[in-house]
């Protein structure tokens, strides 16, 4: 037997993934056991503990196990969902709405029974995932509280500050709805502040709702908001550092500003960052004389995800070269960032954290 017997690779990277998480699960759930004395813990009980443990493997939307026992209504909409580049929650509503529009329509009471069946599991999966919409000013508000996961160290006249170890600090600035962003047209700002150089990096991030959770229509607002952001901080940062300011020998670009694609539909824990993909305002501007709409399947390969976004800014992988104080400063004056009394300085504030943290 060789080794295209076993499947493709990607069966085998699956097959993989799905025995780690079993194990990883079946390791916890006897180890909880073990310590309460107590061997009839639930499996999914042990599941929703590990997704605590580790949000990323154990998403609802990434583990393959709970893949596994989802219901057969829930992998068809996950199906549908691949299928057409649209986000699960997204056709699980979908298909609420076609069930309902067609047990009002049914005159027979056996295929209305048969019907209503169905959409009460369509519904039951709409309250395990406890999704709903949300305007972009609130998703905007959300994640800026987010930061790090951190506890916020300093909130500030539209910013929130979030400590960092080595003496960083990640401050967020939230610009939505405000004459800044009439001058730059960004909704967000993460700034990432090395205190004892006095350097800090930035991105510039236009947040956009996707319209049936898979496009974002062309429109002139739009256009202009991409140009705002293009010349503030594309022109402004250029992307491609010269050969003396790079830092490291590998990196992708600089580039500093990014349309982030936003699902409306999230997850109502407001622990949670919400959903979406960040894609450089260059690509974007090329799609716009030849597409229709700028959607996942036109960015595909140019853009990456929310939990991507935040390792790679974090690791100085991708964001702005850094940039003196007084670079920073410079800069956010011309665009109204700071006001008269302020400067772009940030201290460090301590921490103190409870012994359970």
């Amino acid at each position: 037997m060789n080794f295209y017997d076993y499947g493709s690779q990607e069966e085998l990277d699956e097959t993989s993934r799905l025995d780690v998480e079993w194990l990883t699960l079946v390791a916890l759930r006897d180890s909880i056991g073990i310590t309460l004395k107590d061997s009839s813990i639930p499996y999914k009980e042990t599941l929703r503990f590990l997704e605590t443990i580790d949000p990323v493997l154990y998403h609802k939307d990434r583990s393959l196990l709970r893949r596994k026992w989802e219901s057969a209504e829930a992998r068809e909409c996950r199906a549908i969902a691949h299928a057409s580049s649209k986000f699960f929650e997204a056709v699980v509503t979908e298909q609420i709405n076609t069930y309902e529009n067609l047990v009002k329509a049914s005159k027979d009471p056996e295929a209305r029974r048969v019907l209503s069946r169905k959409l009460e599991k369509l519904k039951q999966i709409n309250q395990v995932n406890q999704s709903k919409a949300y305007f972009e000013g609130r998703i905007i508000q959300r994640d800026a509280s987010l930061g790090e996961d951190l506890p916020i160290s300093r909130r500030g006249d539209g910013y929130y500050d979030f400590t960092l170890p080595a003496n960083r600090v990640m401050r967020i600035r939230v610009t939505h709805d405000t004459e800044v962003e009439a001058i730059n047209g960004a909704d967000l700002i993460y700034e990432h502040h090395l205190i004892d150089q006095q350097m800090v990096r930035i991105s510039a991030i236009q947040y956009k709702i996707m319209k049936d959770g898979r496009y974002v229509p062309k429109s002139v607002k739009l256009k202009k908001q991409l140009d705002k952001l293009e010349g503030h901080f594309c022109d402004g940062l250029p992307c491609i550092p010269s050969s003396n300011d790079a830092q490291h020998f590998y990196r992708f670009p600089s580039c500093t500003a990014f349309l982030r694609l936003t699902n409306r539909l999230q997850s109502t824990d407001e622990k949670m960052m919400s959903i979406g993909y960040y894609a450089p305002i260059c690509q974007v501007q090329k799609l716009w004389n030849h597409e229709d709409a700028i959607s996942l399947k036109n960015l595909e390969g140019e853009a990456v995800t929310y939990r991507v976004f935040e390792e790679l800014f974090n690791w100085n992988l991708l964001g702005s070269r850094w940039l003196s104080y007084d670079q920073l400063e410079k800069l956010y004056r011309d665009q109204k960032v700071l006001n008269e009394s302020e400067n772009v300085a940030v201290h460090l504030q301590v921490i103190q954290r409870s012994p359970h943290y």
